[in-house]
């Protein structure tokens, strides 16, 4: 199997956190909470979430330098786990496109 594509729109619910890996690759890491209004089994329900997202590589320098608390964007990526240092998994959302949407 290789489908694994996410597209999420959603407000930054924490600052945006910029580091350098020790191999030189540049991550910004930030926080999307998404509600909306979707339709299942013929029935309107609330969607709500919150996903973390990471974005790496020079390419998204520009994209992400407005970023910050309340922006609201499109995301467009593929979901990883990650380990906590306390082993806990959880979803990442791997950003490979990012709109400013607000």
């Amino acid at each position: 199997m290789t489908d694994n594509c996410l597209v999420i729109t959603g407000e930054l619910i924490r600052a945006p956190r910029y580091r350098t890996s020790p191999g030189g690759i540049e991550h910004c890491q930030f926080w999307l909470s998404h509600r909306s209004h979707q339709i299942e089994a013929g029935l309107s329900r609330s969607a709500q979430c919150s996903i973390g997202v990471v974005a790496s590589g020079q390419e998204f320098r520009q994209e992400l330098l407005p970023l910050s608390m309340g922006c609201q964007v499109r995301v467009r990526g593929f979901l990883q786990t990650q380990r906590s240092r306390n082993g806990e998994s959880k979803l990442i959302l791997h950003a490979q496109q990012i709109e400013l949407l607000s």
